[in-house]
């Protein structure tokens, strides 16, 4: 996620450190040399994105909006209101093509499968720096196909 000699400033919303620091690490390490922290917890979250410059926030959306598989995103979008500049990488595991089509269509926010190859959660990623919103990951994009191939079949 770097573009010439600008190193970008990415935030990690990981309640589990043993998921965080990998990520962390491959960020932070060899071709890339980001800044990356970790935020374990909601108000750690909230203190770095109102005091400290962030480029982009990779987060489960579980995170701010714990009940989000039964379609509540009023949290999720609370917290889009609340911080409306900075690019959201979302990464989920949540399978709900309208669940995930509703937060799509929140601002400047990117989702992407935990199932998907890191590679590409890396592309979607960079094309969220570059201003590329509304971007979702290969698996996501071919279950919100399916799902608009089931609601029109022809």
């Amino acid at each position: 996620m770097k573009q010439g000699n600008v190193h970008h400033r990415i935030l990690i919303a990981e309640p589990l450190p043993i998921v965080a620091e990998p990520i962390r690490n491959l960020l932070s390490a060899g071709s890339f040399r980001n800044s990356v922290q970790i935020a374990t917890r909601e108000p750690q979250l909230l203190s770095c994105l109102e005091y400290s410059i962030v480029d982009l926030v990779i987060m489960n959306p579980a995170f701010v909006q714990p009940d989000l598989d039964i379609g509540n995103v009023q949290l999720l979008a609370q917290f889009r209101r609340r911080f409306p500049t900075v690019p959201i990488l979302l990464v989920t595991t949540l399978r709900d093509p309208v669940i995930l089509e509703e937060i799509a269509l929140l601002n400047r926010i990117g989702i992407g499968s935990m199932s998907d190859q890191l590679d590409d959660l890396i592309l979607l990623g960079k094309r969220l720096l570059d201003g590329a919103f509304g971007s979702v990951s290969p698996k996501i994009d071919v279950m919100f196909r399916a799902a608009r191939d089931m609601r029109d079949p022809f």
